[in-house]
């Protein structure tokens, strides 16, 4: 599903994506992430992206069960298979089995200037606790090779207590934009926010999805809001069904510098040209600086 608003010239590509690579999905020969690599590769090629930010890059077997892939092995996998470069690659917390996001870019479009993380909510270290392992926010600065236009992503993955969610989404609302222009010197930051956001939906069982939305809208305007559908589960997966999970945002004060062309959902699915990449659809924007 998609929605055009405007032309394509000059424009980029923004797509977030999460990769699928939890202990469950392990679990099954047929769906797990080293089986999926390959197809992952195809559609990056398939897809002429200026950004790619992934999440869910975590230790796992090879298609072979030979070669145990770490975070980083994933994400350099992933730049020498296809077009895309690897501007940085860090974990979301201080688990040590943790996901972590890397994020990529097309050398011939865009180059980035800067990249670091953030602590949205600061962990207890030493500590075994989930709720105390912390959730880090990562940020890389783009600039646009044929117009000099700069523009920031934050590639987050959320937890899934309600709780750290809203803290984070409130931290993002106090926080983003200063950070860029402390940190970074950035006093008008462009700050595309997106990822596998773990929205659940009354339909849901935990329900939070309104509330999360509710404190997004404080600070962020939805891109996406016209895709209905972001996850659909594997065969093996104990919740068999669909949801909305995964979003893409713009910070508020930006939203006059840009312009929507498109947003759209890419197939991951086994229906996808290039097989069963993902349980996640990806998430894409286009867009026209003004």
């Amino acid at each position: 599903m998609s929605v055009t608003t405007e032309t394509k010239d000059n424009s980029i590509e923004i797509c977030f994506g999460n990769l699928a690579n939890a202990f469950n999905d392990e679990s099954s020969d047929t769906y797990r992430f080293g089986k999926r690599e390959n197809n992952l590769h195809k559609l990056l090629k398939n897809h002429n992206f200026d950004v790619f930010c992934a999440s869910e890059l975590r230790i796992c077997m090879d298609e072979n069960k030979t070669t145990q892939l770490t975070p980083s092995s994933i994400a350099h996998r992933i730049s020498t298979n296809t077009q895309l470069e690897l501007a940085d690659c860090r974990p979301q917390n201080l688990d040590a089995m943790a996901f972590w996001r890397a994020t990529f870019y097309n050398k011939k479009n865009v180059v980035p200037l800067v990249s670091g993380c953030e602590w949205a909510i600061p962990p207890v270290f030493g500590s075994n606790i989930v709720a105390e392992r912390g959730v880090m926010v990562m940020f890389t600065q783009f600039k646009v090779l044929s117009s000099n236009k700069l523009f920031w992503t934050i590639n987050s993955h959320m937890p899934l207590a309600k709780t750290e969610k809203l803290k984070t989404i409130e931290w993002l609302n106090n926080h983003a934009e200063s950070i860029c222009e402390k940190r970074w010197n950035d006093k008008s930051p462009i700050i595309f926010y997106g990822g596998d956001q773990n929205t659940f939906w009354d339909n849901d069982d935990k329900g939070d999805g309104n509330d999360m939305m509710d404190e997004f809208k404080k600070g962020w305007t939805h891109l996406t809001n016209n895709i209905k559908i972001s996850f659909k589960s594997f065969p093996h997966d104990k919740f068999q069904g669909t949801s909305l999970l995964d979003h893409i945002f713009v910070n508020k004060s930006a939203i006059d510098k840009i312009k929507l062309i498109e947003s759209k959902s890419i197939d991951t699915t086994p229906t996808s040209n290039c097989g069963t990449v993902s349980d996640h659809y990806f998430l894409s924007i286009i867009v026209n600086f003004v």
